[in-house]
């Protein structure tokens, strides 16, 4: 059992201050992580839009030379 107060008291705050230390991580990896997908999605768009216009010009040469 704890001797006083103050011992319960700073064991509170120590582990309050570790779980808070630990959550900022998750959240920084998630943060991290989150800028990766949208960067990833970003050049997925970018890639599948100059396909369709190669197509589409493709097409239109296609369609002009019959």
């Amino acid at each position: 059992i704890w001797k006083t107060n103050s011992e319960l008291t700073d064991k509170i705050y120590r582990e309050a201050w570790k779980r808070n230390e630990e959550a900022q991580r998750l959240i920084a990896n998630a943060q991290e992580e989150a800028k990766k997908i949208i960067e990833d999605a970003r050049k997925e768009a970018e890639s599948i839009v100059n396909s369709s216009r190669k197509s589409a010009d493709e097409l239109a040469e296609n369609t002009n030379q019959s």
